[in-house]
């Protein structure tokens, strides 16, 4: 017997079984045999689903056999093909929990990190989205379904890293409905998935694509929804629309409410693009009309802010005065932010910048601003707006006549002869030859009323737009009559001036309010009869130093 070639074929035999049990033994120890076991996957991103994954499971390399030729031998282990998954239905809805039910895993598929996952209908292994991991035994595991439409599967797979048929153990087919796929920017996709969930998304805006500027109807459409958020309070359009321009019902409710009014008495410019600070003066009113007692669109003037301002943006000279309060009453807030370098970018000022739509606000930004109101701003903060305290100093004048009235229905304190304003109004000159004003900055209405019988009118509508009426008057008891009245328009602050429609004569009732240190004039809206009350039927005015 040739025991020499006996021993070559023992010693063969041997290597070779110590091949097959070190190969065995290094895939559930794989870290003793090699330093590069562990490796840190880091976090993917599915390019279907945005999702990200982290995982952070282990790799287990096949280590090479020595010595000799024996190290080219290849040896194929098989995995196990144990285990179930079932599902409630076969029908989701979008982003909905999904629970899976899982029977039957082993211990070696948990120590291998088996794992359930939702994946497009016949995507590849490697395409997964979100995923848990398994336990040994039975159990039920819970996923959430994307933001998708179409057909889906859940499967099975018995090990991690595996993405191939040999880990694969089952699928079961569902298909999801109902996503909404939000066309905005990536940093507003959040906030505005938070605005949908609140119900603050108009339907105006929900086919539309959120990256572009807002128009004033659409945004008015925005007010009512955080209107009716903040307060609690269903809105109604106004009866009587007073615009020629637009029948849009979303303005009509936000009129109607009183957190926006018409560029002009009877229009209201519904396609005209918003810039930033026109944004937040506008949504900042929202806040003052649910929360702060007393206001009103007309009276905002005689409200003021009681906090403590932020620094100041760069651009803050191109800031309109009228609207600095509320812009850094938001910053202050966390509401709404710069545009980098300190900049705000509150309104164009040249015509390229008008032609590029330069500091327009958008349909995204003002859904975010109405999330960020929304999550940081109740009654508590109501304390920030304060009445102005005014004490407008006691003018000595001989007893008045009230216009062309023989008839005197107040006391002699309460004339209605001398300047009376509602809102913020600042920078007005009137000139008598022209018959016309000019203005800088503000939002309201003031009148004139002389000793002569005479009067004269200023409506500041915003961005630029404004009326000049001048007339007669007569007070008859509780009310007060214009007549021969004539009208001019301008929309460039003043600088120039067309005529205006011919105005009828008008009939209205009057009051004079003493309940507080101050009188103020009430004069009502139309078809409004006593008792006159600044929340629900008529304007309020309050005396000016002359």
């Amino acid at each position: 017997m040739d025991y020499k070639k006996l021993y070559q074929i023992k010693y063969i035999f041997l290597v070779l079984i110590a091949g097959v049990i070190g190969y065995l033994v290094a895939i559930p120890f794989g870290d003793f045999f090699s330093s590069s076991v562990v490796m840190y996957c880091g976090n993917g991103t599915d390019e279907w689903m945005k999702w990200v994954f982290p995982k952070t499971s282990r790799q287990r390399p096949v280590p090479s056999i020595h010595p000799g030729p024996l190290s080219a031998i290849s040896f194929q282990v098989a995995l196990a093909k144990q285990g179930k998954i079932s599902l409630e239905k076969n029908a989701y809805l979008a982003e909905q929990i999904i629970p899976v039910t899982v029977t039957d895993i082993t211990h070696e598929m948990e120590k291998a990190e088996a794992y359930v996952s939702i994946f497009k209908k016949g995507a590849a292994h490697d395409e997964y989205g979100t995923f848990k991991y398994v336990k040994a035994g039975n159990s039920v595991v819970e996923l959430e379904a994307p933001n998708l439409n179409g057909e889906f599967e859940m499967r099975l797979y018995s090990i991690d890293h595996n993405y191939t048929d040999e880990s694969f153990v089952m699928s079961v087919p569902f298909t999801l409905s109902g996503a909404v796929d939000y066309n905005a920017s990536e940093w507003a996709k959040t906030e505005i998935k938070k605005a949908d969930e609140m119900g603050l998304i108009p339907d105006s805006l929900r086919s539309a694509d959120l990256t572009k500027p807002i128009t004033r109807a659409e945004f008015a459409a925005v007010s009512v929804k955080l209107y009716e958020k903040m307060s609690g309070i269903t809105t109604t359009p106004v009866k009587i629309n007073p615009f020629k321009d637009t029948n849009d019902q979303e303005v009509l409710k936000a009129y109607n409410v009183g957190i926006t009014a018409g560029v002009a008495a009877d229009k209201f410019a519904p396609d005209e693009l918003l810039n930033r600070e026109q944004a937040a003066t506008m949504l900042t009113r929202v806040f003052k009309k649910a929360f702060v007692k007393g206001w009103t669109l007309n009276a905002d003037g005689s409200f003021t802010f009681n906090y403590t301002a932020p620094p100041k943006f760069k651009d803050d000279v191109k800031i309109s005065d009228w609207a600095k309060p509320s812009v850094y009453f938001m910053v202050t807030h966390g509401i709404i932010s710069g545009v980098g370098d300190n900049n705000f970018a509150p309104r164009a000022t040249t015509s390229a910048e008008q032609a590029a739509n330069y500091a327009s606000a958008t349909r995204e930004q003002a859904l975010a601003i109405s999330v960020r109101m929304t999550e940081k701003l109740d009654s508590t903060n109501s304390s920030e707006v304060v009445p102005v305290e005014t004490q407008p100093e006691e003018s000595e004048k001989p007893p008045q006549n009230q216009g062309n009235s023989t008839e005197q229905s107040q006391e002699s304190s309460n004339t209605i002869v001398g300047i009376w304003q509602t809102g913020s109004m600042t920078g007005h000159e009137y000139n008598a030859m022209s018959g016309t004003f000019r203005y800088n900055s503000g939002l309201g209405q003031r009148y004139n009323f002389k000793d002569d019988g005479t009067y004269t009118s200023s409506i500041v509508a915003g961005y630029g737009s404004m009326i000049s009426i001048t007339g007669n008057y007569t007070v008859t008891e509780d009310k007060i009559t214009f007549s021969n009245q004539k009208g001019k328009v301008s929309s460039d602050y003043g600088d120039t001036w067309k005529e205006g429609n011919l105005l009828k004569d008008e009939t209205y009732y009057y009051a004079f309010d003493n309940s507080d240190s101050e009188t103020y004039l009430l004069i009502g809206l139309e078809d409004a009869l006593p008792p006159l009350d600044i929340e629900t039927n008529a304007a309020s005015y309050f005396l000016m130093d002359e």
